[in-house]
This record gives structure tokens, sequence and C-alpha cells, in this order.
């Protein structure tokens, strides 16, 4: 309809059937909902058909105008929708379901449009006459015009803030990312450095050397290198090792890779396992100390569940043992677990619900723990749940199988994700973009190859939790703007509310200030009291009138302890309006109206407006209680060590692992030492070996709970 139609239109408008406040807010409210569900459901599911119900209650407006108007903003919100909701579906059938909604909003407003004529041609008449005394009819309409632009202006500019908040978010997400990332990298840089340089060391102790050249003087005969009195040294230092480092095993690897001594027979006069692992016993013989990358264990292990598990991953850490004369002669091999000495370092880089690092070969397979082992195993990926290392490809399914969904191919036809093409190409990278992970999830990541340690190591985490901050600012955002207009339109009943809820504030605060147990009062920024509340006023021993206004310091905190003058200017309640800052102070004194004074702690802290110090709050505790009972306790444990000092009978204080934390000078005689020099020992160091088996019980069952008096005989400092 032309221009000036719809004026002469909303000219024949009277004034009492002016459109109302309230059906305004309802059009924002249909608005703000409708766009809410376009929103927060994915494309391909959202769709823009509810914005047809937004034209249809254009019936209830008094302007004919307001349906053109409210089939504009449907319009603008069904393809604002198809931009801010989130991926999904498919392509061309997301737009022909826009562009449905689109066709449906306009033919609705043609309907409305033809049906509005037939009631005004019944209207005219009745409104001509009233029409004369109303010179502001017009008014109300380009009001309500006037309210949509400036909708859409809102919108638009919340749009802009939108995009601009998405790019910080994925600058901040990837920030996190890295973090968690390099965190990790160099952590198990470090770790498997530590397990390198622990092996160099024993392979180059003497005994290990010496007891080596016994065995590579042997023919390769495995009765003969078993039998051999080497191998049985061998064995006992590396069952003595293993007490106190966390290996589950070693090797002794000679010429031609094979094993000239091992924690087990079978593995005697055998090729190496590591064969397998392209190049890394030629990097141990060329010199080189190295850590393997996890491999299938050849026998089964017990996990970090206390069962033996066939199949179950490990590791090794090679050191070349030299003769005199540095020639590399035979390796040195240690068994690792990864699931102490590899995974738990990853473990450090979750974070949030969702956010995991792993690592992973050029292959693509993970070899460290998932962190959805469970959701692994009940998806089919896995066949243990409490492993996934060696089990699983990094491949992406197409289809999200956490949902059940089904992917197109078999899982060995399926290709790499976005992230493991990139990493095992050697490249670093990152994508906070989205991509689909070996779940079907899309995530986030960051990823690296480090060609030195031989995998590589990505940090992701669910698109969904990535950016569930930034999705839910940017739903408060456009539903702020779409209910912004609303807003005003009820400010002045908010404002009543607002003054109503301000006065029950105040007297919440203040009935606050009378219940609590501390006394509390305020100074303004000459340091005169603003306010105090009952139980200061007891503790002083003054009335509130009495405080009111005067120089809180000059009264109350004139005085140290001792009776000399506190100065002003070194109060440290006045401080905090000074220098702005909270200062706490628990070693003063206050003083009564009646002169006496008493202990206390007490905070000061500014009260701010804005950027400025307008006063200070100081709440203050009577400590006198407190300071008795701590110098009861002082007299008390003063008189117990004296009585230990003192007494005929021994005492000796141990921890759950039996070493001494303190010995009475009694009990140090008996056992013919010094106190100071039986600090720190066990109890098993005084005891005959028949003693400590029962000593070793009696510990087992104090770690259980239960106490227990029992007798030991004591074989005195001799036994050191």
């Amino acid at each position: 309809m032309k221009a000036d139609s719809l004026a002469s239109e909303a000219a024949r408008a009277p004034v009492a059937s002016r459109t109302s406040i309230g059906t305004f807010a309802v059009a924002l409210v249909i608005a703000a909902t409708a766009f809410g569900l376009d929103y927060v459901a994915p494309l391909g599911v959202a769709g823009g058909v509810p914005y047809v119900g937004l034209v249809l209650f254009g019936w209830w407006f008094q302007e004919k105008s307001a349906i053109l108007t409210l089939a504009v903003l449907a319009s603008a919100l069904v393809i604002l929708g198809y931009f801010a909701s989130d991926p999904g579906g498919v392509g061309w059938v997301v737009l022909t379901n826009r562009g449905y909604a689109l066709l449906m909003i306009w033919v609705a407003t043609g309907v409305l449009m033809s049906a509005w004529r037939q009631r005004d041609a019944n209207r005219v008449q009745m409104f001509q006459e009233q029409w004369q005394h109303s010179d502001g009819q017009i008014l109300a309409g380009r009001d309500a015009i006037f309210v949509f632009i400036l909708i859409a202006v809102i919108v638009g500019s919340a749009t802009g803030v939108v995009f601009r908040i998405e790019e910080g978010a994925k600058n901040d997400v990837k920030k996190s990312l890295r973090t968690a990332l390099e965190t990790s990298h160099a952590g198990i840089r470090s770790q498997l450095e530590g397990q390198r340089r622990i092996a160099e060391v024993w392979a180059s102790n003497s005994d290990i050397q010496r007891n080596v050249k016994s065995l590579l003087a042997l023919p390769v005969d495995r009765d003969l290198l078993i039998a051999n009195r080497a191998q049985t040294r061998l064995r006992a230092w590396s069952a003595s090792l293993f007490k106190t480092v966390t290996y589950r095993g070693f090797f002794i690897i000679g010429p031609g890779n094979i094993n000239l001594a091992s924690s087990r027979n079978g593995n005697i006069a055998v090729p190496n396992l590591l064969i397998g692992q392209k190049g890394l016993l030629d990097r141990a013989w060329a010199g080189e100390t190295a850590v393997s990358l996890p491999l299938i264990s050849d026998v089964p292990l017990r996990d970090k569940t206390g069962e033996f598990v066939e199949k179950l991953a490990t590791m090794f850490v090679l050191a070349p043992i030299r003769d005199e004369q540095g020639k590399v002669i035979a390796v040195l091999s240690f068994r690792l677990d990864p699931d102490e000495n590899f995974s738990p370092i990853f473990h450090r880089g979750r974070f949030g619900h969702s956010g995991e690092t792993y690592a992973f070969d050029r292959q693509g397979l993970l070899i460290s723990e998932s962190r959805f082992n469970e959701t692994l195993h009940r998806i089919g990926l896995i066949r243990n749940a409490d492993h996934s290392d060696l089990e699983v490809e990094l491949r992406d399914p197409g289809v999200n199988l956490i949902l059940g969904q089904k992917p197109a191919l078999p899982r060995n036809q399926q290709p790499l994700t976005r992230m493991a093409r990139s990493a095992t190409s050697g490249n670093d990278g990152a994508d906070v973009e989205g991509y689909r992970d070996y779940r079907g999830v899309r995530v986030v990541g960051t990823w690296l190859w480090d060609n030195e340690l031989g995998f590589g190591i990505a940090s992701e985490l669910d698109e969904a939790e990535a950016f569930a901050t930034f999705h839910d600012t940017r739903f408060v955002i456009f539903a702020f703007s779409a209910l912004s207009v609303g807003v005003l339109i009820v400010l002045a009943l908010a404002s009543a509310t607002a003054r109503r809820k301000i006065a029950a504030g105040s007297e919440a605060n203040q009935l606050l200030l009378n219940s609590v147990g501390e006394g509390i009062y305020g100074l303004d920024v000459n340091g005169r009291t603003t306010f105090v509340n009952p139980v200061a006023c007891k503790m002083l021993g003054y009335e509130s009138s009495e405080l009111f206004g005067e120089q809180m310091h000059d009264l109350v905190h004139h005085s140290y302890a001792d009776g000399s003058v506190y100065p002003r200017e070194d109060c440290l309640m006045y401080a905090a309006i000074a220098d702005g800052e909270v200062h706490f102070v628990e070693d003063e004194v206050l003083w009564r109206k009646d002169g006496t004074s008493f202990p206390v702690d007490f905070t000061s802290t500014p009260i701010r407006k804005g950027d400025d110090v307008v006063g200070a709050v100081v709440t203050f505790r009577d400590i006198s209680e407190r300071l008795k009972a701590e110098q009861e306790v002082l007299q008390t444990s003063k008189e117990l060590k004296d009585v230990l000092a003192t007494t005929s009978q021994g005492y000796w204080r141990i921890d759950n692992d039996a070493r001494t934390l303190e010995v009475n000078p009694r009990m140090a005689e008996i056992l013919g030492l010094s106190p100071d020099d039986v600090v720190g020992t066990t109890v098993g160091q005084f005891l005959s070996d028949e003693q400590k088996k029962n000593h070793r019980e009696k510990l087992t069952n104090r770690r259980k709970g239960t106490s227990e008096t029992y007798e030991l005989v004591l074989t005195g400092a001799t036994g050191l």
C-alpha cells in the first residue's frame, strides 16, 4: 500500500483505539521467543515458520502499517537466524526451509492486509467524527515505526558486537588450548629426559658393565645364560632397583639384538621385541639413549587396577653400555609402564568437562589414554573400558558416534581427523572453527608434531563447551536487543518496583548490621563515624549517638596497649581511606568509654564510588578469649615437654612408615644415641629380622586404622 494511503488510514484511527503498550510488549515477546527458538536449535532443526506468528499478531494492532513493519521484522529475523544458528542440516534443505518461511510470512501479510481493508470500510464513518477531535493520532503510528526502526538498529549493532566477541572467544580458546598443549609437551619431554638420564647412569655402572661382559663371553645359549652367576647378580640388582623406581622389567641386549639378560627366563636368548620399532635399537647401538613409543607388550602385565592384562601397552628406555674404550658392547633397556610414566603427563592437560590432551603416532594411532574410555567402550571403539591406548585410530566417522549415529564407511576406511592428517604430515596447527574428532564430536584443537620424540600431541575441547559462554553471551545480547524496547515501556513500573526493593534492601542491611556478632562501623573520608552497629556500641560502651560524626580514632583507638600515644597517621583503620587497600590487623587494642582496653583483630575495607574512595568499613572482634586459649595451649605444650624431658620412660613418635619424628632424652639413652641422631631413623634399624617382620605386620594394621599394643625387642645403636 502507498505511503499516502497509510497516512490516510492512520488519520481515520480514533484516539480511543490507539495501540496499547501491552500490545507492543506482546509483539516484542513473540519476536524474542521466535528468534530464541531459532537461535538455540541448529540449522536443519531450526526453521523460520514461527515468525509467521509475529505477522499474524499484527491484526491486534490498530495501525495497518504495523502489519508491514512486522513482516519486514520477521523477514529480517529469518535471515539473521540463518547466520546466527549453529551449523547443521543439509545446505539446500536449510535454504529451502528459509525460503518457505519467507513465502509464508508475506502470504500471511497479504491475507491480513486484505482483511484489514474490509474491516476499515465498516469503520471509516464511525471514526471520522472522532478524528476531527484528534490532532496527533498519526504520531502513535510514527512512534511505532520508530520503535521498530530502533529495534533494527539495536539488532544490527548487537550483531556487530557479537561478531567481535566471537573473534575474541576464538582467540581465548586458542590460547587456552595452546597453553595446555605446550604444558603437556614440556612435561613429557622432561619426563622422558629424566628416564633417559636414569638409564644412562645405570648403563655406566661398573658392576653392570662387569656382569654384561661375563654374559658376552658366553655362547648364545639360554640355559648357559640363565645359569650364569652374572644373570643372578643382574636380577638381584634389578629386584632391588624396582622397589624404588617404577620399572616393570629390564633387558640386556647383546649383538644381533639378542636378549642376554632379562627379568623373565622366557626372554633369554631370543631377539628383543623392540626390533619392531624401526631404528630404535640402531640408535642405541649408535650410542644414543632413547625411549620407545608405547607398544603392545609381549607378556601379560599388571595394569592400574592390579589385574594382569594381555596386550597391555608398554614402553622401554634404552641406554648403550660401553667398554673401557667407549665402544658400545650391549644395550640396557628398562620396561616402563605408560600408565605411570606417559599417560599421566597428558592427564594434566585435561580441562573443563571435555578438554583432553593426548599423544599419537605417525599412523594416527592413539598412544596415550583417552579421557573418554567409558564412552569409547560403550560405542564399541575399545575392548576394555580401562584402556584405550594403542586401540583407537584417530579417524573421522563423519557422524556423532556418541549419539548412536551410524557412519557410512567401516572404521578402517574412514579418513584421519582434520587434526591427525595435519600433524602426521609433520605440521603444527590449530583449528577453532571446529572439526570432528575420533568420536565424531565436533571439537576445536591445537596440535604439534615432535620429530625428536617421534609422536604428535593434540589438545582438544568439545566445540559446544569451548564456546558455551560465547553462545550464552550471544543469546543474551540478541534477547536483550529484542526485549529492550519492551523494557523501556515498562520502565516506570520497574522503577517503582526498584524503589520498593531499595527500601526493603536498606531495611535488610540494617537488620544485618544489628544481628551480626562482630562490631561494625563506617568512616567517611575525614575519619568521622557514619554508622555503627549495636554490637560495636556494646563492646565499646558507647551509645550510637555518641559516636556518629565523631573522630573514631580519638575515641577508641588513640593509644597502644601500653598506653603510649597511637598517632592518627599511623592508624591502619584510616589507611584504607588513604591507600584504597584492605588492611587486616590482629594485635591491637580498642579503648572503651570507661578507659579500659581489650584486644581485637580488625579489617578495614575501603568504600568506593566509581574510582574514588569515599570512606571505609571497619569490622572488629574481641579476641580476649582466643588469646587466653592460645596461652593455655602454649602452657600445656610446655608442661608436656617438661614431663617428657624428665620422665624415666622412653617416648618415641613415628610416622606411618615407622620413621622417627621425635624422641625424648630417655628413649635416646635407651637406644644409645643422642635425640638428634635418632630423628629420621626407622624403627626397623633397631630390630632383628624376626622383630622387623612382626613390626611390619603391626604397621600394616595401623595404616588400616587398627590400634594395637605390642612389645618389641630393640637392638640398640649397634643395630645401625
